[in-house]
């Protein structure tokens, strides 16, 4: 039981009135605009959630698109997504390689690949930032012997995968505008995947 001292302090006056404060907090509940926030804030968290179900499912499906795995990259550690204070985080997305990029040695014995590719990608006359950067990486492949970086790595992009398709293959894409220079310049076949 409260000593009388304390329950006179609990119990509210005869006349008791909310402090604006109170008045306010109670007030925007009932607004229109405090529902709309509401509302907004509830959908906020169901596209949040949908979201990361349909990002951690496709990752549990991404090998289950495929028949099979060729040429690994063993440089290249995949780690599966995690969350980190409510964002979904996919690092490390770097290179982890030790000395040497596993693609640089079985990309320069295909040097005349890549000239054709290079030739493919200035003859389409490109301001595009993408195109300069691979063509870039395309010639240092050619004229250096040095290790290639992270980022030339990821310069070279879609040249990797017209490269390394076995000839006698279609490679299935919906970038069709970047595939088809590089892939028809060494004789292989781009297609887009229909329903």
């Amino acid at each position: 039981m409260l000593c009388p001292e304390r329950q006179s302090a609990t119990r509210r006056p005869r006349h008791w009135r909310p402090s604006s404060q109170q008045r306010t907090v109670s007030a925007i509940r009932r607004t229109p605009r405090s529902r709309q926030l509401m509302e907004l804030t509830r959908r906020c968290a169901e596209y949040r959630l949908t979201l990361k179900r349909v990002i951690y499912s496709a990752w549990a499906k991404r090998r289950n698109i495929t028949t099979d795995i060729v040429d690994p990259l063993s440089c290249y550690n995949e780690k599966e997504p995690y969350e980190n204070r409510g964002l979904i985080e996919t690092k490390p997305t770097a290179c982890d390689r030790e000395e040497s990029c596993c693609l640089a040695t079985p990309l320069r014995a295909r040097a005349e690949e890549l000239r054709k590719m290079k030739q493919a990608i200035d003859d389409t006359k490109s301001a595009r930032r993408e195109d300069s950067k691979r063509a870039q990486a395309l010639r240092f492949l050619l004229r250096k012997k040095e290790q290639l970086t992270d980022a030339m790595c990821r310069d070279l992009g879609d040249a990797v995968f017209v490269a390394f398709s076995p000839s006698d293959a279609v490679i299935l894409t919906t970038n069709t505008r970047d595939y088809l220079p590089l892939a028809n310049s060494i004789g292989k076949q781009v297609q887009t995947p229909t329903a």
